[in-house]
């Protein structure tokens, strides 16, 4: 069984962690089910549980697994009809994921439907904006390891190089490549 006493943890706790929870939440011992999942997100992602949403980082360990039980600990609070500690959980994860230096873009999509189709479900149409906004900022971001690759726009008066066009009464004709 998790203890509190117990500070390390290895892939056989994270399972029975997840299997306990799963068996709660069918029936449905919803208290129960959130003390489970804390006590193994203080082990594996104790950053998560920080008094902060700014001070939360991205675990190291057991990945996956941590969001899995980030999910079902939202479904929890959900259940309780906690929609503050459910917005917290997901603002949480979308937080962590966004500032991660992460160069798959999978993980942070995930997250950021998660916190959109909650908001939208609860109606709150201007946080959903703003999660939008936020995304949009991390994505115009420059990096070092993107590079973006040179183009050139073609327009009636710019044309791509190796082209001839012309202007007449019907409109612009290619004539021929040079």
């Amino acid at each position: 069984m998790i203890t509190d006493k117990s500070k390390a943890i290895e892939s056989t706790t994270m399972t029975l962690a997840k299997r306990l929870s799963t068996k709660y939440m069918e029936q449905k011992k919803w208290s129960e089910t959130t003390s489970i999942i804390r006590s193994t997100l203080q082990r594996t992602w104790s950053s998560f549980l920080s008094a902060s949403v700014h001070d939360v980082t991205l675990t190291s360990t057991f990945l996956q697994e941590s969001i899995e039980l980030v999910e079902r600990l939202a479904e929890c609070y959900l259940e309780q009809r906690q929609i503050e500690k459910v917005e917290d959980v997901y603002l949480r994860l979308f937080r962590a994921v966004l500032v991660s230096k992460q160069s798959d873009n999978t993980l942070l999509d995930k997250v950021k439907w998660l916190l959109i189709n909650f908001y939208d479900k609860h109606g709150y149409s201007d946080r959903a904006i703003s999660i939008f906004q936020d995304v949009l900022v991390v994505y115009r971001r420059p990096t070092a390891l993107v590079t973006k690759p040179p183009y050139r726009r073609c327009t009636p008066w710019a044309p791509a190089a190796g082209i001839t066009q012309e202007v007449t009464r019907t409109g612009l004709n290619t004539i021929s490549r040079l």
